[in-house]
């Protein structure tokens, strides 16, 4: 099983987009210049409850199962707009 983490885009100008499921930026610039933006990444992964006294005998006894949101992870990036 393979988790993916779903991208967003935290800061940036309203002209950039991101894709949730790649993280791939795109959108088109009003003018040249540097633009300041911050990505972050998130992971939902399934948390298994197990039973504590199952396991004193080699036993793995799960009482249940719940998503759990791992992150956010953060990265700042400068872009440099090019004319």
């Amino acid at each position: 099983e393979i988790e993916r983490p779903k991208f967003t885009l935290a800061q940036g100008p309203a002209w950039l987009t991101i894709d949730p499921a790649t993280g791939l930026l795109s959108g088109t610039p009003a003018a040249a210049g540097r633009v300041s933006l911050r990505v972050t990444a998130t992971l939902e992964v399934e948390e298994r409850s197990i039973d504590p006294k199952a396991l004193v005998w080699c036993q793995d006894k799960a009482l249940g199962t719940a998503m759990k949101t791992l992150g956010p992870a953060s990265l700042d990036l400068v872009l440099e707009i090019e004319p």
